[in-house]
Protein backbone atom coordinates (compact mmCIF):
# COMPACT_ATOMS: atom_id res chain seq x y z
CA UNK A 1 0.00 0.00 0.00
CA UNK A 2 2.70 2.62 1.04
CA UNK A 3 4.13 1.65 -2.31
CA UNK A 4 1.92 2.42 -4.17
CA UNK A 5 0.63 5.74 -2.39
CA UNK A 6 4.75 7.01 -3.26
CA UNK A 7 4.00 6.62 -6.56
CA UNK A 8 1.08 9.49 -6.38
CA UNK A 9 3.74 11.69 -7.39
CA UNK A 10 3.04 14.63 -9.78
CA UNK A 11 2.92 12.76 -12.85
CA UNK A 12 -0.58 12.33 -14.08
CA UNK A 13 0.43 9.21 -15.54
CA UNK A 14 2.27 7.74 -12.92
CA UNK A 15 -0.82 9.03 -10.06
CA UNK A 16 -3.58 7.16 -12.66
CA UNK A 17 -1.90 4.15 -12.57
CA UNK A 18 -1.12 4.13 -9.08
CA UNK A 19 -4.45 4.53 -8.50
CA UNK A 20 -5.89 1.53 -9.99
CA UNK A 21 -4.12 -1.17 -7.58
CA UNK A 22 -5.12 0.55 -4.62
CA UNK A 23 -8.86 0.89 -5.81
CA UNK A 24 -8.38 -2.70 -6.86
CA UNK A 25 -7.49 -3.66 -3.49
CA UNK A 26 -10.06 -1.73 -1.88
CA UNK A 27 -12.78 -3.41 -3.66
CA UNK A 28 -11.38 -6.90 -1.99
CA UNK A 29 -11.34 -5.49 1.45
CA UNK A 30 -7.49 -5.25 1.48
CA UNK A 31 -5.28 -4.50 2.97
CA UNK A 32 -6.93 -4.22 6.31
CA UNK A 33 -6.23 -0.92 7.69
CA UNK A 34 -7.07 0.28 11.09
CA UNK A 35 -9.43 3.10 11.09
CA UNK A 36 -6.51 5.80 11.84
CA UNK A 37 -4.68 4.53 8.59
CA UNK A 38 -8.01 4.62 6.96
CA UNK A 39 -8.98 7.95 7.75
CA UNK A 40 -5.45 8.96 6.61
CA UNK A 41 -5.45 7.65 3.27
CA UNK A 42 -8.63 8.55 3.12
CA UNK A 43 -7.45 12.54 3.69
CA UNK A 44 -4.71 12.03 1.70
CA UNK A 45 -6.88 11.39 -1.53
CA UNK A 46 -9.36 13.98 -0.62
CA UNK A 47 -6.93 16.44 -0.45
CA UNK A 48 -5.11 15.82 -3.67
CA UNK A 49 -9.03 15.50 -5.73
CA UNK A 50 -9.47 19.14 -3.95
CA UNK A 51 -6.44 20.50 -4.33
CA UNK A 52 -4.61 19.44 -7.14
CA UNK A 53 -5.90 21.53 -10.30
CA UNK A 54 -3.62 19.69 -12.37
CA UNK A 55 -5.47 16.63 -11.79
CA UNK A 56 -6.50 15.65 -14.99
CA UNK A 57 -10.27 13.94 -15.50
CA UNK A 58 -8.98 10.37 -15.35
CA UNK A 59 -7.04 11.01 -12.35
CA UNK A 60 -9.58 12.93 -11.04
CA UNK A 61 -12.23 9.43 -11.64
CA UNK A 62 -9.59 7.61 -10.10
CA UNK A 63 -9.59 9.18 -7.14
CA UNK A 64 -13.47 9.30 -6.82
CA UNK A 65 -13.64 5.27 -7.40
CA UNK A 66 -10.94 4.64 -4.53
CA UNK A 67 -12.80 6.97 -2.23
CA UNK A 68 -16.11 5.18 -3.04
CA UNK A 69 -14.43 1.78 -2.86
CA UNK A 70 -13.58 2.95 0.58
CA UNK A 71 -16.73 3.43 1.73
CA UNK A 72 -18.36 0.26 -0.07
CA UNK A 73 -16.14 -1.79 2.27
CA UNK A 74 -16.28 -0.18 5.69
CA UNK A 75 -18.92 -0.50 8.10
CA UNK A 76 -21.26 2.65 8.50
CA UNK A 77 -21.23 4.99 10.81
CA UNK A 78 -16.90 4.58 10.01
CA UNK A 79 -13.69 6.21 10.08
CA UNK A 80 -14.89 8.61 7.47
CA UNK A 81 -18.15 9.48 9.05
CA UNK A 82 -17.26 12.76 10.36
CA UNK A 83 -15.21 15.26 8.38
CA UNK A 84 -12.95 16.32 11.77
CA UNK A 85 -13.50 13.84 14.59
CA UNK A 86 -14.14 15.98 17.92
CA UNK A 87 -11.45 14.75 19.74
CA UNK A 88 -8.97 15.61 17.29
CA UNK A 89 -9.80 19.10 16.74
CA UNK A 90 -9.54 19.12 20.37
CA UNK A 91 -6.44 18.05 20.61
CA UNK A 92 -5.14 20.00 17.72
CA UNK A 93 -3.76 23.59 18.01
CA UNK A 94 -6.15 24.93 14.74
CA UNK A 95 -8.97 23.15 13.61
CA UNK A 96 -6.97 23.62 9.82
CA UNK A 97 -4.69 20.82 11.06
CA UNK A 98 -6.88 18.22 11.36
CA UNK A 99 -7.38 17.01 7.79
CA UNK A 100 -10.95 16.79 6.08
CA UNK A 101 -12.07 12.98 5.48
CA UNK A 102 -14.07 12.16 2.28
CA UNK A 103 -17.33 11.92 4.02
CA UNK A 104 -20.24 10.02 2.41
CA UNK A 105 -21.97 14.12 2.38
CA UNK A 106 -18.49 15.16 0.15
CA UNK A 107 -18.38 11.96 -1.93
CA UNK A 108 -22.35 13.06 -2.63
CA UNK A 109 -21.63 16.65 -2.95
CA UNK A 110 -18.52 16.17 -5.67
CA UNK A 111 -20.01 13.05 -7.41
CA UNK A 112 -23.11 15.37 -7.92
CA UNK A 113 -20.95 18.13 -9.31
CA UNK A 114 -19.37 16.19 -11.76
CA UNK A 115 -23.02 15.62 -13.32
CA UNK A 116 -23.03 19.37 -13.66
CA UNK A 117 -19.70 20.06 -15.58
CA UNK A 118 -20.61 21.45 -19.11
CA UNK A 119 -17.10 19.67 -20.51
CA UNK A 120 -17.44 17.14 -17.90
CA UNK A 121 -15.52 13.89 -19.41
CA UNK A 122 -17.69 10.76 -19.72
CA UNK A 123 -15.08 8.86 -17.45
CA UNK A 124 -15.26 11.38 -14.53
CA UNK A 125 -19.16 11.75 -14.86
CA UNK A 126 -19.37 7.52 -14.83
CA UNK A 127 -17.05 7.59 -11.75
CA UNK A 128 -19.34 10.73 -9.98
CA UNK A 129 -22.28 8.27 -10.41
CA UNK A 130 -20.53 5.83 -8.81
CA UNK A 131 -19.44 8.43 -5.52
CA UNK A 132 -23.56 9.10 -5.91
CA UNK A 133 -24.25 5.27 -5.48
CA UNK A 134 -21.82 4.64 -2.46
CA UNK A 135 -22.29 7.74 -0.43
CA UNK A 136 -26.12 6.94 -0.80
CA UNK A 137 -25.25 3.46 0.78
CA UNK A 138 -23.40 4.97 3.39
CA UNK A 139 -25.58 7.44 4.34
CA UNK A 140 -28.81 5.06 4.85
Amino acid sequence: LRTFRTELGTQKSVKAAALLPLTALFKLGLPVLTAHETRHLACVLREDYERTRANTARVKANILEAIAALHDTLPQPGPLSLERPEDAVAAAAKITDVPKAPTPQWLLKVGLHTLTQVDGSTVLVAEGLDAISSAAAALV
